[in-house]
């Protein structure tokens, strides 16, 4: 917000920022700005009235890790559209917020694994915002426990038995069985039976959790097996640093496959919130070797990459690799020759190759496929 629009209204410049409602009539101050409406003044309500306070009820009995909420249902009395839904986890033990997205034009939600722990006590509460930005009141908070155990993952590990792999080996070459190392963990290699995949974090701890194959992944995004062969990797990373002062962890992951990626493969994260799959590839650098590829993306916590959407010490990432026309290209960005044709010359083919050695940034652009 501009600081002669601050101090005109609230003569500092400390006390509105693009969070609050100064008065109270569902309008954020920064919203009264941009309309050149008084911020401390509850005059819209009268000719554009709040959605209504949503009203929902949760299931009875505990809930998969991998939970769904439903029924966030919205009432606006003079019919605004529905812009988005703003939905709220916290931990009862410390009343810690775990989860916190705004979601546009749905009522529906879905979490990423590894945001919601075995045996946790949580609440969720949700917020409407209409087509005029107006904001209804929070929900009243609902309670709910999430299982204490996990048919999938028998061993307690926090790895989907299906897709663990033997920790007794050394990965990502560092001398290091990746058993005895808390920034190392593995996952099976859908293309290569009998191998495994390696992760290994910068900083904080990481666990694998699972891998979404194509057909866990919604119909809508029309994936098959040869589209997305490794699948998208599901893990979480806990321990890093955060807190008042302190700025949110930024890490780089490095994943270890055993054979070169497809010509033309793109890095893609999945969110389970929007169901919309991005091309991650501005922030993913491949690097092919002689046992493979690393690849190396950048994820900071409650920030890009982060599927909790909160600065927690946590960051959660279900992403991987898609082959070249899996998703619809998007249209030829400026500076962007569109054309081809005719031969390489011997030195554009020694600078391909010095790059290839040093590690490439995947080609971008911002392709998304939503629900």
């Amino acid at each position: 917000m501009l600081d002669a629009w601050e101090l005109n209204f609230f003569a500092n410049l400390t006390i509105a920022d693009a969070t609050t409602d100064s008065d109270n009539d569902g309008v954020l101050d920064s919203v009264e700005e941009e309309r050149g409406t008084n911020p401390l003044v509850n005059d819209n309500v009268a000719s554009n009235q709040r959605p209504e306070q949503p009203v929902f009820m949760l299931p009875e009995g505990e809930m998969p890790t991998l939970a769904s909420f439903e029924g966030a249902d919205y009432s606006d009395l003079d019919n605004d559209s529905l812009r988005s839904t703003i939905w709220e986890i916290r931990r009862t033990s410390d009343n810690a917020v775990v989860f916190l997205r705004e979601v546009k034009e749905r009522t529906d939600l879905s979490v990423a694994p590894g945001v919601l722990d075995l045996s946790g006590d949580y609440t969720l509460r949700v917020q409407h915002r209409d087509s005029n930005d107006l904001l209804s009141d929070w929900s009243d908070p609902q309670p709910f426990s999430i299982e204490s155990s996990d048919a999938s993952d028998l061993d307690g590990d926090g790895t989907e038995d299906s897709y663990a792999v033997d920790g007794n080996v050394d990965r990502d070459g560092n001398g290091t069985l990746d058993s005895e190392e808390d920034e190392v963990c593995g996952l099976s290699d859908l293309t290569n039976a009998g191998a495994g995949i390696g992760l290994r974090s910068s900083n904080g701890n990481i666990t694998c959790l699972s891998i979404s194959e194509n057909n866990k992944l919604p119909m809508a995004l029309s994936l098959d097996r040869a589209d997305a062969p490794y699948g998208l990797f599901n893990f979480r990373i806990d321990g890093l640093p955060y807190g008042e002062g302190i700025q949110a962890a930024e890490i780089d992951v490095t994943i270890y496959l055993n054979a070169a990626l497809g010509e033309g493969s793109k890095w893609y994260k999945y969110d389970d919130a929007t169901g919309v799959l991005s091309d991650y590839s501005d922030n993913t650098v491949v690097t092919e070797t002689a046992e493979g590829t690393q690849i190396v993306i950048t994820l900071v916590d409650g920030g890009i990459g982060d599927a909790d959407g909160v600065v927690n010490g946590i960051i959660i990432d279900p992403s991987g690799p898609i082959s070249a026309g899996a998703v619809a290209a998007s249209p030829t960005s400026a500076g962007d020759s569109g054309g081809g044709g005719g031969s390489l010359g011997w030195m554009t083919i020694l600078g391909m190759l010095f790059l290839m050695s040093r590690g490439v940034r995947f080609h971008s652009t911002e392709n998304k496929v939503s629900l």
